[in-house]
Order: structure tokens, then C-alpha cells, then sequence
């Protein structure tokens, strides 16, 4: 048949044209993440290498923070992690080091990112596909002396095209994990109005942005909008005040 002999041909030619892959390795990381304090200045990281080849591996450590809705990753030596680089033999185990090198803030939390990054071996001379390297970042806070708690707050803007821009700002001194989210209009719980499925961070002091699509225009300019949001497995019900777009 000859269509069934024009597809062997294009599937065998779209086969020597598919691009070489590197498969990137495969860690097992504990804790996910690292919490330092006055009292406990110094963290062990367990990474396991599960793959049945060497890897390494290169650590690095920034200090993190929220601008304009994205995540800011910047230097410091504020935190310090050893080994730096390192070679993790298959199946192996490696323990890592995170230590605070600077006293805690009184008041206010201090947020960092630890970069756990998969260096490739070079490639061969007839290499010609793509290159994949396993990146993981895990969050490292530094809590103040003072103890403290998130203060959220939500505001809304339902914008032309019928999508709700949802700004949250912590105004407290500690972070907090939203794990998810959904919008409704007091009174009328049981019409979802939009909904964020996504974990996200909010930092203190810090604010971020989420643009939603609502699943149904049946508010009214004036109705007050409630957000629930779920935090580590808790419930909170937020009003939603109106805001700039």
C-alpha cells in the first residue's frame, strides 16, 4: 500500500531528525525544607543519588525575595553550605552542611533559596543532541528572635476582559505557604468564582499578584468577594477588598 510505505518513510525520517537527549540524574532530598533559628544555627541536608551512575553536583545559596510578582535570587554570605561541590557516587549518600553566618534579624523572618545543581559531563566529540541537568531549589528561612505570625491581606480587581487580578500582601514578619485557593462572593459559597490550584510563598513584608479567569460573572460590583485559602491542611477566609487594577 502506498500511503502505509510514504508513512514508514516520513516516521523514519522524523526519527533521525529527533534530537539526542541526556537524561538528567535523579536525587532524593530531605528535609524539603531548611529552617534555622538563634537557637539552632546549623541544618544537616541529606542528598541521595539514586541513579546507578556518578554525578556532580554544585550547591550555591541566595538570599530570595518577592518583586514585581516574581521570585528575586540574589548573593549573600549570609549562609553558608559545604561541601560546594562535590562527587556523588551512584546509589550514595551525601551530607550537606547549612550554617548561619550572620546573627537573626530581631523582627523579620530572612529568606534564602538553596540551588541543588547537576553539573553534565561534557559531552563526546559526536554528541549532537541536548544536554538535561536536574536543578531543585529549596527554601531556607531564619527565624527572628521575636516570634511572630503571617498577617495577609487580599485585594481585587476585576479587570475589563473578565479576569480578577487577586494582590496578596504579607504585612507580618514570617512568611507563609498558601497551598491553594478559590474566590467567592459572600453568600453564594457555592459558586466558585476563580480558584488558584498552585502552593505559593508569600514573604513578609512582600506582596504577590495572580491573575485569574473567573468561572462566572454572576457578581455584582457591589458584592464582597471572600477568598479561602488552605495553609498547611488549615482554612481562612479572607475579605477580599477592593483594590487598584
Amino acid at each position: 500500500m502506498i500511503w502505509m510505505k510514504w508513512f514508514l518513510s516520513v516516521f523514519a525520517a522524523l526519527l533521525i531528525w529527533v534530537p539526542q537527549l541526556v537524561n538528567a540524574g535523579s536525587f532524593s532530598v530531605t528535609p524539603l525544607r531548611i529552617d534555622l533559628s538563634k537557637a539552632e544555627s546549623t541544618r544537616v541536608i541529606n542528598l541521595y543519588n539514586l541513579e546507578s551512575k556518578p554525578v556532580t553536583v554544585q550547591l550555591q545559596i541566595l538570599s530570595w525575595s518577592h518583586k514585581d510578582g516574581t521570585d528575586q535570587l540574589t548573593s549573600t554570605r549570609d549562609v553558608i553550605v559545604t561541601p560546594q561541590v562535590f562527587h556523588l557516587k551512584p546509589n550514595s549518600l551525601q551530607i550537606i552542611r547549612a550554617g548561619l553566618l550572620r546573627k537573626p534579624d530581631a523582627n523579620e523572618e530572612l529568606s534564602y533559596r538553596l540551588i541543588i545543581e547537576e553539573i553534565p559531563e561534557p559531552p563526546s566529540a559526536e554528541f549532537t543532541g541536548a544536554q538535561i541537568a536536574l536543578k531543585i531549589t529549596l527554601p531556607v528561612f531564619v527565624a527572628p528572635e521575636k516570634t511572630s505570625k503571617p498577617q495577609l491581606e487580599f485585594q481585587s480587581f476585576v479587570e475589563d476582559d473578565g479576569k480578577l487580578k487577586v494582590k496578596i500582601l504579607n504585612q507580618g514578619k514570617v512568611h507563609t505557604k498558601i497551598q491553594k485557593f478559590v474566590i467567592f462572593a459572600e453568600g453564594k459559597a457555592e459558586k466558585i468564582l476563580a480558584k488558584y490550584d498552585k502552593s505559593l510563598y508569600v514573604l513578609p513584608g512582600q506582596v504577590r499578584n495572580i491573575l485569574l479567569k473567573t468561572e462566572d460573572r454572576f457578581f455584582s460590583g457591589t458584592d464582597k468577594l471572600i477568598v479561602r485559602a488552605t495553609s498547611s491542611n488549615e482554612s481562612m477566609d479572607f475579605y477580599a477588598s477592593a483594590g487598584p487594577p
